[in-house]
């Protein structure tokens, strides 16, 4: 190939690599001008296949299409360069929303790689089909599954790696999974360059999980610079995401006409850019906006619309929310339609798969369900609430040494629905029980074993209930709890995956902190203990063995930091620790030592003396004994000084 041509090329692709889109146009423009007069030449067909897939990048597909097309119709054309352009015929076919073509030209491509040997190459295929043809279809379990066979052919190209760990994030994003999402993003961040189109996709994964988490001075700084990378690509799915994501923003700051505005503008730019999978959502979201604003006439017009734009592309998934929205609407209007609407949405979401949309959006339909179990839309409000069991709730993170908070997701419980004794206690209690499971008898004996033998049976209907109403207070009446189970005469608490208690993790993390001795692990686990398991309930016996070993090992956790201080050379931390554990086990012959040394090294004999005179006092009054020889005798050398 000509130096010239070649060079042309490679910085194209650099430079798109780089996230500079535009300079990468310019780049392949310049390849084919300099070959424009050697149709048919090898340099003429690389020179058309990269013009065409930059062009994609830009949103002008027709053109690419124009391009690749040209390329494959040479008669010399490479094998590996016939797959890269029928991948670009793909992409063309599916964001000009015919999907059925983008599948057979993923298909075909990935023969094509197959033929010439690259499997690498496949994967890419595959990461295309998955991207452009499942995700648009919201086939998320059959996406989630060709990314990963994607992946692991992808074996010797280190640029688009980074294909399985954001459609794993975009996808258990949907599904409510923030700690699979997390850890899909956090693989993600090495995989990507900055300032790419790639980026700016992860900026917009982080903005909406910060939203969902309700981090909304978080999600602006990702709005930011995911909108600064959008505008410098100009790639027109990035452009159009980032704007409905500013509409959520405002939304949820309570300032729903900004977030109008927004919404407004994603809408225009996508029909700018006739990209009608993207324009149906952002009506979607003009219609949400537009009733937060009092909008009673336009959001039913919207929905209308983009049910009809995504049945046309195929968009099942968003789809089922726009018809959800609107038996929503009509319900709320007591609309003569609203069965039929409400039977339509339960229908897309029961065929989809998509009943995680239910907790996902559980602010309109757990009413919208409660409602309709109430009335004729009840078969249909039964077969999803069943589907609803299996969609697991938001996690729950627990607080409990030295306090009690129980959050739900990223909402807090309101401290004050824990003063309904009797289910709090029941909380707490099965949260220390092997597999979080109590017989009815157990609870009955540990909990109210004072009360009436009459009332017994009561209690326990009444704590479970209120548990079961404390933990999901939007759930219909009569629908099984998700985090409380009664089967038989045993009590289950169900914690999701994702679910987190303090003391738990400080059991299990302090003991491999004391036997590796390092201080910074020490005090990371140390600092988990902020006092006493279950303040409240510190004069109940259930809790009191659980409370002590607790504090034992926080002890047993303080005296090793101490003396990893000492053996540092960090006196005042160490005496710090020394204080700590006496205040709470005065008797505590190593805290005493450790106190004592620490003094001495500081050469402050009489304080040290003091530590050991206080010892000597407790130790006779309280237990008529004397401190350890190894004790007497430093005091001993202390006083000899």
């Amino acid at each position: 190939m000509l130096p010239q041509i070649q060079t042309f090329l490679n910085q194209s692709r650099q430079l798109e690599e780089e996230g500079k889109t535009l300079d990468a146009l310019q780049a392949a423009q310049e390849a084919l001008n300099c070959v424009r007069d050697q149709v048919g030449s090898l340099e003429w067909v690389h020179a058309q296949a990269r013009l065409a897939r930059v062009l994609v990048l830009t949103g002008q597909y027709a053109q690419a299409e124009e391009h690749a097309s040209a390329a494959i119709s040479a008669p010399n054309c490479p094998l590996h360069v016939q797959g890269d352009a029928t991948l670009t015929l793909g992409v063309c076919a599916s964001e000009t929303d015919r999907l059925h073509e983008a599948e057979e030209l993923f298909y075909h491509a990935a023969d094509i790689f197959r033929q010439a040997d690259l499997p690498s190459e496949v994967g890419r295929a595959l990461h295309d089909l998955t991207t452009c043809v499942f995700m648009h279809r919201g086939q998320f379990k059959l996406a989630l599954i060709t990314i990963e066979e994607a992946a692991s052919l992808r074996t010797t190209d280190q640029t688009d790696h980074w294909g399985l760990p954001w459609v794993q994030a975009y996808i258990y994003q949907l599904y409510g999974d923030r700690s699979r999402t997390r850890q899909a993003l956090d693989e993600l961040l090495p995989l990507i360059k900055p300032g790419t189109r790639v980026a700016g996709g992860y900026y917009f994964l982080w903005a909406r999980q910060s939203l969902d988490d309700g981090e909304l001075d978080k999600g602006a700084e990702y709005l930011r610079l995911g909108m600064r990378i959008a505008t410098t690509t100009g790639s027109p799915d990035l452009n159009i995401w980032m704007r409905m994501e500013y509409s959520r923003f405002y939304r949820l700051s309570g300032e729903a006409p900004v977030g109008l505005s927004w919404a407004e503008d994603a809408v225009n730019y996508a029909r700018r850019v006739a990209y009608k999978s993207l324009l149906g959502t952002a009506l979607i979201e003009r219609a949400q906006a537009a009733w937060e604003c009092g909008d009673l006439t336009s959001p039913p017009q919207d929905l209308r619309e983009a049910l009809a734009i995504l049945d046309q592309v195929e968009n099942s998934f968003d789809a089922a929310r726009a018809a959800f929205l609107l038996a929503a609407w009509e319900q709320q209007q007591a609309s003569p339609n609203a069965l039929n609407a409400w039977n339509e949405a339960a229908e897309r979401i029961l065929q989809g798969g998509y009943a995680f949309l239910i907790e996902r959006e559980r602010r309109t339909t757990f009413p919208l369900l409660a409602s309709h179990l109430r009335g004729p839309g009840r078969p249909a409000a039964e077969k999803l609430l069943h589907k609803l069991v299996l969609v697991d709730p938001p996690p729950l993170r627990i607080h409990g040494l030295g306090q009690f908070t129980v959050w739900q997701g990223r909402s807090p419980i309101p401290d004050q629905v824990w003063k309904r004794r009797k289910a709090g206690e029941l909380f707490r209690f099965l949260l220390l029980q092997e597999q979080y499971s109590a017989s009815r008898d157990i609870l009955l004996d540990e909990l109210w074993a004072e009360s009436d033998a009459a009332a017994l049976t009561d209690l326990f209907h009444q704590a479970t209930s209120t548990l079961r109403h404390l933990l999901e207070p939007d759930l219909p009446d009569k629908f099984p709890s998700r985090y409380l189970k009664v089967e038989g005469d045993r009590v289950y608490l169900l914690l999701p995956p994702g679910s987190h208690m303090d003391f738990q993790e400080f059991e299990q993390s302090l003991p491999v902190a004391v036997q590796r001795g390092a201080i910074e692990p020490l005090e990371k686990a140390l600092s988990l203990y902020m006092g006493e398991l279950f303040p409240m309930d510190r004069y109940n016996d259930w809790s009191a063995l659980r409370r002590q070993n607790l504090e034992d090992l926080y002890l047993s956790g303080m005296q090793t930091l101490a003396s990893a201080y000492l053996n540092n050379h960090q006196e005042y931390r160490a005496l710090q620790c020394a204080r700590l554990i006496i205040q709470k086990d005065p008797w505590n012959e190593m805290a005493v030592w450790i106190g004592m040394r620490a003094h001495m090294r500081l050469n402050n004999a009489p304080r040290a003396l003091q530590l050991y005179r206080q010892l000597e006092e407790n130790l006779l009054n309280d237990l008529n004994t004397r401190p350890s020889p190894e004790l007497r005798d430093l005091a001993d050398q202390i006083r000899q000084r």
